[in-house]
């Protein structure tokens, strides 16, 4: 595979005049994207800044979990750092909207639906094709930044063996296009978007188009040991569920999401 051309893609944000990924860092191998550009903007780095591996030693997702992607300048693995200002929402709903942003930018390519599984992932034909993972740091105990670190499988023909009944790829799903340069500046296009809309309203006017592409959405599912039924998300993103002991859904604003049926 050919590392990630960051001249090209730089050319190409500059030529939409884009706001996000003015300024890029691109690395053959890192340990993870999210530590660099943590400890960039703690340094001072700016709004936009992108920092794309064709390989990572320790990607992460969620709870610690572990991304796979074992060959170099397969994937599109970044993460981007948004300085934004928001004092009336929940912070960590914009993992919501980011993922919205995702699928705006990989939807135009395929077939089939892109569905976002609460909170962080990306699926198609119930197999998760990009993940996401929104880290952010304290100043003065308000957000000074968040770091939105994405996987997105592109290239992949052959996923590991332990994620190979889970996993796809854009490859694999007889994407329109296969660009990695032109495909991260769409995603910064959208991001961008998305991030501007959070900053100005809150994750409320994108409750409901999330419903619309919600994986969960009437499943049987179990989070943190609590059984019942998804019955979509709430203004803020939290999840709502529905036990068979409760008169009202149950708010789910953090845990680990397990399906208890079969896939639909």
């Amino acid at each position: 595979m050919k590392p990630f051309d960051q001249q090209r893609f730089e050319s190409i944000v500059a030529g939409r005049h884009l706001s996000l990924g003015r300024s890029s860092l691109v690395y053959p191998d890192a340990t993870s994207t999210n530590d660099i550009a943590l400890r960039l903007a703690q340094e001072g780095a700016p709004h936009g800044l992108v920092v794309v591996a064709d390989y990572q030693t320790q990607g992460r997702g969620r709870r610690g979990r572990a991304w796979l992607s074992p060959h170099p300048g397969e994937n599109l693995l970044f993460s981007v750092l948004l300085r934004l200002e928001n004092s009336n929402d929940t912070p960590s709903n914009i993992t919501l909207a980011m993922g919205l942003a995702l699928r705006d930018a990989v939807q135009p390519l395929l077939e089939d639906d892109v569905r976002i599984k609460w909170a962080n992932d990306i699926l198609v034909d119930a197999k998760k094709l990009a993940g996401i993972l929104v880290e952010s740091q304290l100043a003065a105990d308000n957000v000074a930044s968040f770091v939105v670190g994405i996987g997105l499988n592109v290239h992949m023909r052959e996923p590991p063996e332990c994620i190979r009944s889970v996993a796809t790829s854009l490859t694999l799903l007889s994407a329109a296009h296969l660009d990695r340069e032109l495909l991260l500046a769409d995603l910064m296009h959208s991001i961008d978007e998305r991030a501007q809309i959070w900053q100005s309203h809150g994750f409320a006017p994108m409750a409901s188009e999330l419903c619309k592409c919600d994986a969960l959405l009437g499943r049987r599912i179990s989070v943190e040991g609590i059984q019942g039924r998804a019955m979509g998300v709430d203004e803020t993103g939290a999840l709502l569920l529905q036990s068979a002991t409760d008169a009202v859904p149950r708010r789910i604003v953090s845990g680990t999401v397990e399906l208890l049926d079969a896939v639909p």
